[in-house]
């Protein structure tokens, strides 16, 4: 279950963990400043923490690894009232294991509502989502990103805007495809980061996870070659 947060009175540039649950424990850490925003960050972290994400991803059985994620929902969204907050996870680089860096704060005026280009109308795919499309499962699809970027992103078939939409099975299922979908595109498949925005942190309100991988193998692929001309940065390259 969800415990309550403490209540440590350590100096503000400190790490001091502030919460645990039965599968997370969350770890404030020092505030920083860009030049339009203020913002506070949670480094989260499972208790038993001595995989990669991808194994974790791979080894952990979908209800224990919905619940790892439920339990940070449940602290952002509930015990700390958050609707607007940015989610990065990527491995640690000099030890083992890895963590889920969560940045909030000041927010910035919504972003104007457009068609969802990630949604399917009637008549199917069109030209431009045909072209970035990479595969597709029964609840989810995969793509290239648009701007060409070294991203693949992962997108619910249904509209959906937050992960506490996706039920259990489909919260693992999600990561478990991004991980598939790296597999399969670039040689070896490495992860750098992946990253899951909400509210104001996002530019598309169609829930989509990034999966950030190497710019020197992700140019390299074969599915670059297939489907980089029709991003922003082939287009231009062009």
């Amino acid at each position: 279950g969800i415990a309550r947060p403490s209540h440590s009175k350590s100096a503000p540039s400190e790490r001091k963990v502030v919460f645990t649950s039965q599968h997370i424990a969350v770890t404030q850490l020092p505030s920083y400043e860009t030049k339009k925003h203020k913002r506070q960050v949670f480094e989260i972290e499972p208790h038993d923490n001595t995989k990669r994400f991808e194994t974790f991803v791979k080894t952990t059985p979908s209800p224990s690894f919905a619940a790892f994620f439920r339990d940070i929902l449940s602290f952002l969204e509930q015990v700390q009232n958050l609707v607007n907050f940015h989610i990065c996870v990527e491995n640690h680089r000099k030890k083992a294991g890895f963590r889920v860096r969560v940045l909030y704060g000041e927010e910035t005026p919504p972003r104007p509502e457009n068609t969802c280009i990630s949604c399917i109308g009637d008549g199917g795919l069109d030209e431009d989502q045909a072209h970035l499309l990479i595969s597709e499962s029964k609840n989810f699809r995969h793509w290239c990103d648009k701007k060409g970027r070294s991203v693949l992103v992962i997108t619910p078939k249904d509209h959906l805007e937050r992960m506490n939409q996706l039920s259990d099975e489909a919260l693992a299922l999600l990561f478990q495809e991004a991980i598939s979908c790296v597999s399969k595109v670039v040689d070896p498949p490495k992860v750098l980061a992946m990253r899951i925005n909400h509210g104001t942190f996002r530019n598309l309100r169609h829930l989509h996870l990034k999966v950030s991988v190497p710019p020197h193998l992700f140019y390299k692929s074969a599915m670059w070659k297939e489907k980089g001309s029709f991003t922003d940065k082939g287009k231009k390259a062009g």
